[in-house]
């Protein structure tokens, strides 16, 4: 079944190789299919117990981060990188993500704790989601600002909370909103808000997944990253530790313990 599974997702990519995809795009992908693989192997691991199983469980989420990472930094575009066997130079040319694709690599930096590439991140210019969202220029700018508003200790946290709930309630969607609760009430240094407001994200986001039509990103399904790293920075800022079992929200991550020998001792 391991094999078969790795197999398949291994075709993916390998198709878009003979595609002739640009590595940016591949990266995308290595980052999607390692997130599927992170899942199956989880779902493995809590069948055998296995510590060989857990250890495959690490290196799948270690993968896809590492892809995540090469496509964030961009460094030298003339040096070729390799990334889980796969090979290439990436094009400097490449447009810049939209909105969704922004937030998803910062939440992920969040939970990587690789401040450095969150700095990358946090220098998006709102305006370039609006440009490359036209039709939700107003909403995209605000999500970006938002977001980078509540990462900031001196953002204007109430004013951004409440354009949240009274400006662009009505354009998001329960869960989309949802999810970007958590980190007003990280701003706030609010430890009982923080907790039912990640209740609230994960309960918004396991309503989503169900509801035929709700547009879900696929590496959101079973790994929510604006979630995970609402509770990764609560932990790492303030000591916070959930007060609830969350099957979105695996301990081990949150709280840093990605050596096999911590993770195990949890």
């Amino acid at each position: 079944m391991k094999n078969y599974v790795n197999n398949l997702y291994g075709n993916s990519i390998n198709s878009a190789i003979e595609s002739s995809l640009k590595l940016n795009h591949i990266l995308w992908l290595l980052f999607q299919n390692y997130r599927f693989l992170l899942k199956n192997s989880l779902n493995i691991y809590e069948l055998t117990q296995d510590k060989s199983d857990w250890k495959a469980v690490l290196e799948n989420l270690h993968t896809s981060f590492s892809a995540l990472a090469a496509l964030i930094e961009q460094s030298d575009c003339s040096k070729e990188i390799t990334v889980a066997g796969v090979t290439g130079k990436l094009d400097p040319n490449y447009p810049p993500p939209k909105y969704s694709g922004w937030s998803i690599r910062l939440f992920e930096s969040i939970s990587m704790r690789r401040n450095d590439l969150v700095s990358i991140l946090l220098k998006y210019d709102p305006e370039t989601a609006a440009q490359l969202e036209p039709e939700y220029a107003d909403l995209s700018r605000f999500q970006v600002n938002y977001i980078k508003g509540m990462l900031n200790k001196e953002g204007e946290h109430d004013r951004l909370f409440a354009q949240l709930n009274e400006v662009y309630y009505a354009d998001l969607q329960y869960h989309a909103q949802a999810r970007l609760k958590p980190f007003y009430y990280l701003a706030k240094e609010d430890e009982e808000g923080f907790e039912k407001a990640i209740i609230e994200a994960t309960q918004a986001h396991r309503s989503a997944c169900k509801t035929n039509g709700v547009p879900i990103e696929p590496t959101q399904l079973h790994f929510p990253s604006a979630i995970i790293a609402a509770a990764s920075l609560g932990y790492d800022r303030h000591g916070w530790t959930l007060k609830h079992k969350n099957d979105y929200l695996p301990e081990w991550w949150i709280y840093n313990q990605f050596e096999l020998e911590d993770s195990l001792d949890t």
